[in-house]
């Protein structure tokens, strides 16, 4: 994903189709690992159910999403100071 450190993910889009291409690509051979019985086979695993697979990081996950866009939000709501400064939200949370 994009990193940047006051555009939102929404309105920055995720233009680089490599890295939608990689992480697509890394979804999937998850997946085949985890749910076709060949590679089961060779690679002496057992069946995965879905609960077990992802489903436990999903709130974690959407949590820190919701947490850095609430934090990029902050940071262009508050205006800098009248020395030029950032703003205090932004010079405390932004790296």
């Amino acid at each position: 994903m994009c990193r940047t450190r006051r555009t939102s993910v929404v309105l920055h889009g995720m233009n680089n189709s490599y890295l939608n291409l990689s992480i697509l690509f890394s979804l999937l051979a998850c997946i085949l690992v985890a749910y076709f019985l060949p590679f089961n086979i060779a690679f002496n695993t057992r069946d995965n159910i879905f609960m077990h697979f992802g489903t436990p990081a999903i709130p974690f996950a959407l949590g820190i999403l919701i947490i850095e866009e609430m934090r990029k939000l902050f940071a262009v709501v508050f205006k800098p100071d009248a020395t030029g400064r950032p703003n205090w939200w932004e010079r405390l949370t932004v790296w």
